[in-house]
């Protein structure tokens, strides 16, 4: 085919003299032309833009040792050197990128010299690069040959901070006497957005590079995977919705409520939950108490942990007391509507199934005008496995149908849920950033007033704490304070100056 286009195959390179030896000397790559391939070692060759080591069959890097200007465009020049399509030095390169945008933030010209107090930061990084020259990743993914697996796995593993985002992929195959080999395959980072975005968000947007690593990996290589694994530490990426409709607030309608759920989603691995009576309620009739150790050992064996915030806190539960804060406002001002109408049970368990899937077909990153965007993600997609969302029946449907067909009073409620849905979960998506300044953390022994709803005018009552209970970011925590012969569990307390000021 090459000889019927005219195209004269040259410059080759191998790994194995043998091939080499195959080929005339003229037909060989520059540095090879003149080599004893019996007895010289073989060279380190640039393939495809990559320093390719034939010796040990290995990819490195060549490091420009040439002095850049402190400038934007000399900075950029050294960013950008790196060739590095794979990924291989990502964890460097990333560096280099984030410091190139914070330290061209005030739009100097491209030939202005930059801050003067930022060049020792900028050197620093730039002598870290030469360490990359020692670098060296086998071109092969596994010692092996793929023909002589049992299993080939493509597993990917994403994460995200303020500062990027990354994925990385490896082959995992088990080979026929049943060891297991690993290889890594391909890596991606991207700067995150310099817009204010929160982490969970990222962490989503970090997921969505992973998906589309996978893809890319499956179309561009003939490897057959049985199985594609990605993994996330991000317990929020999804953010299904699950709505139950219980009869009252009883134990009992909770521990029937949770049945359904366990029965329809399968077993969970950790149940959170803010301090409600129904909820306390369900763990005394089971005979729940997650400080019994027995009951830990149970719970464990189960591979369920059921952990309640501290009362009144129910910051602690963000991520989802903000969904069930909006929709709760939306049906409260929805039913008060319809408080002439009496919604039948039936009625209402499907109104609560067209608002869960409403809420689970919210999008899970920002929508772009791209054509080439992949499609967008949803916790509907995610749990259905289907593109499309779930249509409304054709038609208009209002208020004024609460009088008529019951399923047009579901359509109808459903409808103005959806208005007002778009409306105020949009208010939501704007970052507030709080905690900005670092403050001393409370600890034991330290004298704090206590917030509490029954205190009479003019009282201030105290406690001291006697356990800090820390969360996972290490600054915060919440509390069990001794106060009027008697332990509670707290998160918001103010720090009192000095324990002298209690008399």
């Amino acid at each position: 085919m090459l000889a019927e286009s005219n195209i004269r195959l040259h410059k080759i390179a191998s790994n194995a003299s043998q091939v080499m030896n195959a080929f005339p000397q003229e037909e060989r790559a520059t540095d090879l032309k003149d080599l004893d391939l019996d007895v010289d070692p073989l060279p380190l060759q640039r393939s495809l833009g990559v320093s390719w080591n034939l010796e040990n069959d290995s990819f490195t890097f060549r490091v420009g040792k040439d002095t850049k200007p402190f400038t934007r465009r000399g900075i950029l020049s050294v960013v950008n050197s790196l060739y590095d399509p794979l990924g291989f030095a990502a964890p460097v390169t990333i560096q280099g990128k984030a410091l190139y945008r914070e330290l061209t933030l005030e739009q100097q010209d491209w030939d202005e010299p930059l801050p003067a107090h930022r060049e020792t930061e900028w050197t620093k990084w730039t002598d870290s690069l030469s360490v990359l020259e020692s670098l060296q990743i086998h071109r092969p993914f596994v010692p092996i040959s793929l023909s002589h697996t049992q299993t080939r796995e493509l597993c990917i593993f994403s994460d995200a901070s303020t500062m990027a985002i990354a994925a990385v992929a490896y082959l995992r195959v088990v080979d026929t006497s049943g060891q297991c080999h690993v290889g890594f395959m391909i890596g991606k980072s991207k700067l995150a957005p310099s817009s204010a975005h929160t982490v969970p968000r990222l962490e989503l947007c970090a997921a969505v590079l992973a998906v589309e690593l996978a893809q890319i990996i499956i179309d561009e290589s003939d490897i057959e995977f049985q199985k594609v694994n990605f993994y996330t530490d991000s317990k929020i990426v999804l953010g299904a919705v699950h709505i139950e409709v219980v009869e009252s607030m009883s134990t009992s309608s909770f521990i029937n409520a949770l049945r359904r759920f366990l029965s329809v989603r399968g077993p969970i691995k950790h149940l959170r939950s803010d301090q409600g009576t129904n909820f306390i309620g369900a763990c005394k009739e089971l005979q729940i108490n997650s400080e019994d150790p027995e009951i830990k050992d149970f719970l464990q064996d189960q591979t369920c942990t059921w952990t309640f915030n501290a009362p009144h806190s129910s910051h602690m539960g963000g991520v989802w007391e903000r969904m069930i804060g909006l929709v709760r406002n939306i049906l409260d001002g929805l039913l008060l509507k319809t408080s002439n109408t009496r919604l039948t049970h039936e009625v209402l368990v499907t109104l609560m199934a067209e608002v869960m899937a409403i809420m689970n077909a919210r999008p899970l990153v920002p929508v772009t005008t791209d054509p080439e965007t992949p499609e967008i993600l949803s916790p509907a997609m995610l749990l259905t496995q289907k593109a499309s969302p779930v249509l409304s029946p054709p038609g208009n449907f209002e208020l004024k149908d609460l009088y008529k067909a019951q399923w047009r009073q579901v359509q109808g409620l459903a409808d103005c849920f959806w208005k007002r849905w778009r409306q105020e979960y949009l208010a939501t998506l704007q970052t507030r950033r709080k905690w900005t300044v670092e403050k001393p953390n409370v600890k034991e022994g330290d004298i704090v007033l206590l917030k509490d709803t029954q205190v009479k005018r003019n009282e201030w009552p105290v406690g001291m704490v006697v356990k800090a209970i820390p969360s996972d970011d290490k600054k915060t925590c919440s509390r069990l304070v001794f106060c009027d012969d008697a332990m509670r569990a707290s998160w918001s307390l103010p720090l009192l100056p000095s324990p002298t000021l209690i008399t």
